[in-house]
């Protein structure tokens, strides 16, 4: 998730966050309102720069009213109410005070004591509204001289403005609260960047294999699966035995890089499963609990053997939010939180980047070949063969398969990223086997632990492990928590049967949204993936969060990704069985029919 998206049904009437393409709506519906009309390029910004104070109201597939609030940056506890506009036919609904009322009831307005928005002497619909609002709230509201005459001096129509202020604002409960969902501490306390929550209002208690259950017994099937990190479900029986086992024997819990019997264990069986029946010759590194330490890891050792600097990621690519994998991630949004420069790292096209009459991988050897191209040789180029959060694409075999014949023969390390994509979300074990690749070093994380604790390897190239002791640490290498079940989750790759079940539920997943896609040609949508990581594109005509906001309300969990958060990404559990699989399918085939109108 990279937006933040509101959404909620009242009666006929959708009210939730604008996007881009409601800007033409919103500039038609005020131009026909005869307020005060902007260009339409304001009402593009409105839609996308004002969009978490904004809202618009959609009756049939139609805007038909909006509000436009921001909060100012002088005085962050007031929400601003810029422009507010109801179509004709809509009215004597009270629709413009349901749409403010939603708006400050979003964690946006966290911290909002204040209401404010300049009204003419004339506009008595708008003071009507504004101490309405006020009554609702059990406040005050003050009107002040704001704009006088003399500011609008070609201007005959306007005379004045004034300005509405309501409050003080100390709602005791918010909506959450009022439907059970007692979120407050979280809303007091904890930071602002949490995000899933602002999507799925419940407060969970406890998950069994593919449901996760709230406080106060609401099912909800998980296609999030904690980001794919709960990968056999949710206290599955066998992982959770063997850890509970292990604690009630007093087991370490944290032994650093210390030897351990966890370690043993995992590192014994890890070898004997995956490593020896494939004839690689990995060193197991242990970098540190997250995927971003293990990206750290491989990009640092790949600088240090090589003795170059840059590293080469993919458009689209996701690898962390440390600096080192932020600099060779594309999110935008998240690139710009550093607040520093992301150097040593260039980004290429990814497979079919440019569609199919570009060769990516040609344009990049063209760099390395041209002593022109002002473009260095780089340490390593690291990859995901399916980018997750970059929208589910999918890089062919062959591109793979070239990838690597283009790092042999300029000495460039290849480095795999299987965070999200590894220990079988595929269906074998590594995502790239079938391209019959061998990559140099290779990160885990994610879902290796199978139970959701957090865990990460290296897979280091036996050549290459050039570290000396200690130079690359973290104070949790050492989670024998997460070690006990990662070793117990491998009986599971001690056969085909679990490889060859999730390639068979990824074959029926992609089919039923292939179908629906088929179905409405017009919103140019498109299903793409392989084993149980698909996602369906919702093309231009759709929102992502407004389509998984509707399958939540249903009772399914669903992530989106990708460009403007326009797919929805699926990651059920690996062990869903083929009925909740089917379900989950039916949620969203539903939520789609409701957000096309068809």
């Amino acid at each position: 998730m990279t937006e933040e998206y509101y959404s909620e049904r009242q009666d006929d009437v959708i009210l939730r966050t604008p996007t881009v393409d409601d800007g033409a709506q919103i500039w038609e519906l005020v131009d026909r309102l005869d307020l005060d009309l902007n260009s339409p390029y304001a009402y593009l910004l409105v839609s996308r720069h004002l969009s978490p104070n904004s809202c618009v109201a959609e009756h049939q597939g139609k805007v038909v009213g909006f509000v436009s609030g921001y909060r100012p940056p002088r005085n962050p506890d007031v929400l601003f109410v810029w422009q507010v506009g109801v179509d004709p036919a809509m009215r004597g609904r009270g629709l413009a005070k349901k749409m403010i009322l939603h708006v400050l009831d979003r964690d946006t307005c966290e911290g909002v004591r204040w209401i404010e928005s300049t009204v003419t002497p004339q506009n008595k619909a708008s003071q009507l509204l504004f101490r309405s609002i006020a009554r609702t709230l059990d406040t005050e509201i003050a009107v002040s001289p704001y704009f006088t005459r003399e500011l609008f001096p070609d201007d005959e129509e306007h005379k004045e403005e004034e300005l509405y202020r309501i409050g003080p604002i100390d709602r005791v409960q918010d909506r959450d609260e009022q439907r059970g969902i007692r979120s407050s501490a979280f809303k007091r306390y904890e930071s602002v960047v949490r995000s899933y929550c602002r999507m799925y209002p419940a407060v969970f208690e406890r998950g069994e294999g593919h449901l996760l259950i709230d406080e106060n017994g609401n099912e909800k099937i998980d296609f999030l699966a904690a980001a794919g990190a709960v990968h056999y479900g949710h206290n599955n029986p066998m992982l959770r035995d063997a850890l509970v086992d292990y604690i009630q024997r007093g087991g370490v819990a944290n032994s650093l890089d210390l030897y351990s019997t966890a370690k043993r264990d995992f590192l014994e069986t890890f070898s004997e499963v995956i490593l020896e029946p494939r004839e690689y010759d990995y060193r197991v590194m242990f970098p540190g609990p997250s995927g971003s330490d293990a990206v750290e890891a491989a990009i640092k050792l790949a600088r240090k053997v090589s003795g170059r600097r840059l590293v080469v990621s993919f458009t689209g690519a996701a690898h962390g939010s440390t600096l080192g994998a932020l600099a060779l991630s594309g999110n935008r949004i998240r690139r710009q939180g550093c607040g520093v420069p992301l150097e040593s790292a260039r980004a290429m096209p990814y497979s079919g980047y440019h569609g199919g009459a570009v060769d990516t991988l040609a344009l990049f050897e063209s760099y390395l070949t041209d002593p022109q191209s002002g473009f260095d040789v780089p340490a390593a180029v690291i990859v995901e063969t399916i980018q997750a959060d970059g929208g589910v694409n999918v890089a062919s075999d062959q591109w793979l398969q070239k990838l690597q014949q283009l790092c042999r023969s300029h000495g460039i390390y290849l480095i795999l990223d299987e965070v999200q994509v590894g220990c079988g979300r595929t269906g074998p074990f590594f995502s790239f086997e079938p391209a019959g690749i061998r990559p140099d070093m290779v990160v885990l994380s994610k879902s290796l632990s199978g139970y959701g604790s957090p865990m990460s390897v290296l897979l280091i190239d036996s050549e290459l492990d050039a570290w000396t002791p200690g130079e690359h640490d973290s104070s949790f290498r050492g989670n024998n928590l997460a070690m006990v079940t990662a070793a117990a989750s491998l009986d599971y790759w001690r056969d085909d049967k679990l490889a060859t079940d999730v390639e068979e539920k990824g074959v029926l997943v992609r089919e039923r949204l292939e179908r629906l896609a088929g179905n409405r040609p017009w919103l140019g949508a498109e299903a793409r993936g392989r084993g149980l990581i698909v996602g369906l594109d919702l093309g231009q005509g759709l929102s992502g969060p407004q389509v998984a906001r509707a399958c939540f309300d249903r009772g399914l969990l669903v992530d989106v990704c990708g460009p403007n958060d326009r797919v929805l990404k699926l990651t059920p559990p690996l062990t869903i069985p083929r009925e909740a699989l089917e379900s989950g399918l039916r949620i969203i085939e539903e939520a789609v029919a409701l957000a096309a109108g068809a």
